[in-house]
């Protein structure tokens, strides 16, 4: 009986030994988080692009004031989980051509920016003080390089040449929309990621002073930019069963002259 007292008191001591454990475990882990958050900071700004194929340059400063000891810092994209640029004290800055670091701060430059660098970047610090990251976006604003406009009756074409964003045109007259499913749209895809979105319309039908073809944007669900097409008058079609002022100032002159000619013999 007294064997099986004493056995259950140094069960009970290792219970209480390694609950200890655990919470000083605990205690450790958290002191280490807390002591990161607390003396080490990021500080990230980019200086996004005003137009596609551009350049635009990520920052990640590091502020603290304590002594970091040897750092590693890293600027990746979390699209294709790349490193793009790094910094260690024993190896110096990777690469050279596009990534600089001074005064605790990693800079990658992106000399030209183009859709498939648009996404998400994090910059990721880790010393003896701890691990911290940050992150931006990079996005380019919705833009088209030019359009051409061309008239072959009966058909209508206008095409928007190196535009950033996948679309279509769309065919008004006046505030009425012209596109169904006999309207022709498609997209070329260039080799620098970008496309040239053309559409058709046939006027054969109807005819109308002014049309205007109009770029839409799927990812946005708006309209970029729009350009209008005018008809010519010598072009345009008089309705069937009139005649235009122009038609009959001929026929009258002739039959002036005819009954001139006529009243001379009587």
């Amino acid at each position: 009986m007294f064997l099986r007292f004493a056995e259950a008191e140094r069960n009970k001591s290792r219970m209480g030994t390694a609950e200890l454990r655990v919470a000083l475990f605990w205690l450790f882990a958290v002191f280490t988080v807390t002591s990161t958050n607390n003396f080490v900071d990021l500080e990230v700004n980019a200086l996004l692009p005003e137009r596609y194929n551009t350049s635009t340059t990520l920052n990640c400063h590091i502020s603290s004031e304590m002594d970091l000891g040897n750092i590693n810092i890293r600027w990746s994209k979390v699209e294709n989980k790349s490193i793009l640029c790094e910094y260690t004290t024993a190896g110096g800055v990777v690469p050279q051509a596009t990534c600089t670091f001074s005064d605790r701060q990693l800079s990658l430059t992106i000399p030209h920016v183009v859709p498939s660098d648009e996404g998400r970047y994090i910059c990721k610090f880790k010393s003896k003080a701890g691990m911290k990251y940050a992150d931006t976006t990079v996005t380019l604003p919705d833009q088209y390089e030019n359009v051409q406009l061309e008239k072959s009756l009966p058909n209508l074409t206008c095409s928007f040449y190196g535009v950033n964003r996948a679309g279509e045109v769309h065919w008004f007259t006046g505030n009425t929309n012209l596109t169904t499913s006999e309207v022709t749209s498609y997209s070329q895809l260039t080799k620098e990621g970008l496309f040239n979105i053309i559409g058709t319309h046939n006027t054969e039908d109807s005819r109308e002073p002014t049309y205007t073809c109009a770029l839409w944007i799927y990812r946005t669900g708006a309209y970029l930019t729009n350009e209008t097409i005018h008809f010519p008058s010598e072009v345009r079609t008089v309705p069937t069963g009139s005649a235009g002022t122009a038609e009959m100032v001929p026929l009258l002159l002739l039959y002036t002259l005819f009954s001139i000619a006529c009243y001379s013999t009587l």
